[in-house]
């Protein structure tokens, strides 16, 4: 998978299998300091015709 620049807050991965499980790491970086920096794990829960996962983006408290 590649990075990209998302605006909102929801992220949407489809077209990901199993071998995308993992940690990944959500940066956010408005342009004010200090920039903040969340990890997550994605799970996939797959059938035999298609996989999807929607995750919320944003930082906590």
């Amino acid at each position: 998978m590649s990075t990209s620049a998302v605006d909102g807050p929801v992220l949407n991965l489809t077209r990901i299998n199993r071998e995308h499980m993992g940690e990944y790491s959500c940066v956010a970086d408005n342009g004010v300091t200090p920039h903040k920096q969340r990890a997550f794990i994605v799970e996939v829960h797959w059938h035999t015709f298609r996989s999807f996962i929607k995750l919320p983006v944003g930082v906590g408290p």
